[in-house]
């Protein structure tokens, strides 16, 4: 009636409280992370491998579904930490990606993604993408985010531009090692 101004029945007002819980649950608890580029392609972990000429390691990520590979140098801690999860080493005490997965969960912020996004002068990039209600992206490089990837099994993402200028279409070299 006129004068009254806005009157919600019991059920209408449940409804909005309902919605507006959904939707602070959802920003809150569910993330927002950034969504994965249109162009990203996914990828796996395939193998880490040490080159028998000077034992730099190198990872070799394989498109999920696909033929291509890509081929990321990397430290020896960095292939030892990937390796070690790989075949489900369990450490007697936390290693530093552990560590930080651990500290980014604790600060409400869980890993969504990683995505290897740019390939500038030999050098690759990547982000963290972290379910933290904010849509944050960490800059990273390559071999911590896919160690740390591992550690919380979420998706790995290369940006097809990356592939363009550095996938192979089959592993074209010998390793005497494979971890």
């Amino acid at each position: 009636s006129p004068g009254r101004g806005c009157v919600m029945g019991v059920g209408a007002r449940f409804s909005v409280i309902f919605v507006g819980m959904l939707l602070v649950t959802t920003l809150v608890l569910g993330g927002c992370a950034p969504g994965i580029p249109k162009t990203a392609v996914e990828m796996t972990i395939d193998r880490v491998t040490v080159s028998s000429l000077d034992y730099s390691p190198t990872v070799v990520l394989k498109e999920k579904g696909g033929q291509r590979y890509l081929p990321i140098a990397i430290g020896i801690a960095e292939a030892e930490a990937i390796a070690a999860e790989m075949y489900g080493v369990i450490p007697q005490r936390p290693r530093t990606h552990d560590l930080l997965r651990s500290v980014g969960a604790a600060a409400g912020g869980d890993l969504e993604y990683i995505l290897i996004d740019d390939l500038r002068e030999d050098t690759f990039y990547a982000k963290i993408a972290l379910a933290d209600g904010r849509a944050t992206m960490v800059d990273s490089r390559p071999s911590d985010a896919l160690a740390l990837a591992l550690r919380a099994k979420v998706p790995i993402y290369v940006e097809a531009s990356v592939l363009e200028k550095a996938a192979i279409s089959a592993p074209q070299y010998n390793s005497d090692h494979t971890w």
